[in-house]
This record gives C-alpha cells, structure tokens and sequence, in this order.
C-alpha cells in the first residue's frame, strides 16, 4: 500500500491505524474507509484482526476419506464383451477397444 500511494510505511500506519474490538479482545489493524455519497454505504477494507490464537476445542479432520471404486474404466470396458465401434458381440478382442491415447 505504501508503495502504492508512493509514501513511507510508518505514514500508511499513522494514516490508516484503528482499534477495532473482536471476541478476544481489541486488535490494532489497519482500516481504510472510502465515503461514497447518494445514501449508500461507505466501502471498508480492513487489513489484520484476525486472531491467531490456538483454539484447544478445535476438532482436526485432515485425515483423507477413503474411495473405493469397483473397477477401473477400461476394465468395465473390456468386461463389457462389446466392441464399442461397431456394437458387435461376436468375437470382441482387445483391440476392439479404444486406445488409451484416445481416452
């Protein structure tokens, strides 16, 4: 932002520093706020406030779920016993079915 705005980093925290107050208690951020007439709010982008606190309650679920699948799709596709050009169930054989490179 300070380069943005071409001044210092101290000015940008002198300009735009505010206290707001949040569920631990109050937090130094940065707050800038843009009035915009015709009765509508004014536009707030606020920077920190957020608490990094450890929560001891908190319930970890990063273990990944397991998916089994039945079969893979080329093996239903070769146990399907039907070429897939041309529909035929006589005498099916491998290179009936479409190549990998053409999945």
């Amino acid at each position: 932002m300070a380069a943005k705005l071409r001044i210092s980093v101290a000015q940008v925290y002198r300009k735009y520093k505010a206290t707001i107050a949040t569920p631990s208690g109050p937090y130094k951020v940065l707050l800038v706020t843009v009035e915009r007439g015709d009765k509508r709010k004014p536009l707030v982008a606020q920077w920190g406030g957020i608490p990094l606190r450890r929560q001891r309650n908190a319930v970890l679920t990063d273990q990944p779920q397991r998916i089994w699948n039945t079969k893979t799709e080329l093996l239903e596709r070769l146990l399907a016993d039907t070429c897939e050009l041309c529909g035929s169930r006589e005498n099916v054989e491998v290179h009936h079915i479409r190549r990998l490179a053409d999945l």
